[in-house]
């Protein structure tokens, strides 16, 4: 996929409840059927340097597995301490929770196609033409923010997108069917 289809956005933040206080050990949820380093710790983008921090800052982590849309429901709860990491900062969540500075700059968005689609897409000049282009079926995840570029786009198509759930090792069998 050309560069111009790429999005970079700064994705890696940590969110906490507002109610959140200092804690002996913070709870860290992540999504599920992640594997684990040969530390412990999830194998996620952010998960071994948020545990190289946590050990110079003397705080202890406990990582729990919890769905993303459960996490967020979590937060709006306000009820206990613990954190998300890679949680976008948009207005609405910032009501229920607290948001670090970006970590990192999150990787790059990109838009995967499938192969009866991709000659289109590389005539598209741009990621928004793609996004918009009624032509093509937009698979996005339920619950998950893109960041507010991307999410206008998303709320602006005439086709609206079909929204799942599955995590991120069904895109490619979903494509491979036709289902996007």
């Amino acid at each position: 996929m050309r560069p111009a289809l790429r999005h970079s956005l700064t994705a890696a933040t940590v969110a906490l409840p507002l109610a959140c206080a200092a804690a002996d050990t913070l709870v860290i949820q992540h999504i599920p059927q992640v594997e684990l380093t040969a530390t412990g710790v999830p194998d996620l983008p952010m998960g071994e340097r948020t545990a190289r921090w946590a050990a110079q800052a003397g705080l202890a982590l406990r990582w729990v597995p919890v769905p993303f849309k459960r996490s967020l429901e979590e937060l709006r709860r306000n009820g206990q301490a613990f954190c998300v990491l890679g949680v976008f900062d948009l207005p609405e969540r910032r009501r229920y929770a607290r948001f670090s500075q970006p970590l990192v700059p999150g990787e790059p968005q990109l838009l995967l196609a499938a192969s009866r689609v991709a000659a289109q897409m590389r005539k598209l000049r741009d990621t928004r033409s793609a996004m918009l282009d009624p032509r093509f079926e937009l698979l996005a995840f339920d619950g998950v923010a893109y960041g507010r570029e991307l999410d206008r786009w998303i709320a602006e198509r005439k086709r609206k997108p079909l929204w799942v759930g599955a995590g991120t090792a069904q895109i490619a069998p979903m494509l491979a069917r036709g289902r996007a």
